[in-house]
């Protein structure tokens, strides 16, 4: 199976959770990601716009954290 969105489940408190994997649950898959972001989104959009948003957010998080712990990796290699 292809790596996609398999699931995404709006809760009550407004953040929206999702998983994404190669097969349809996480003890099947090879490769998977779950999380929980803010969608930020009103009810009213289609599905697809949610699902985009969800995995941009999701990617921006990510993208984030790298730039982080490149910084780290950067200033540690420095100083050796």
């Amino acid at each position: 199976m292809s790596f996609e969105l398999r699931r995404m489940e709006f809760l009550a408190a407004g953040p929206t959770a999702f998983f994404a994997g190669d097969a349809d649950r996480a003890e099947q898959s090879d490769q998977w990601i779950s999380g929980v972001v803010k969608s930020e989104l009103p009810n009213g959009k289609s599905l697809a716009l949610h699902q985009l948003t969800v995995l941009l957010r999701a990617r921006d998080l990510l993208d984030g954290e790298i730039e982080r712990l490149k910084r780290l990796f950067d200033q540690a290699e420095q100083s050796l």
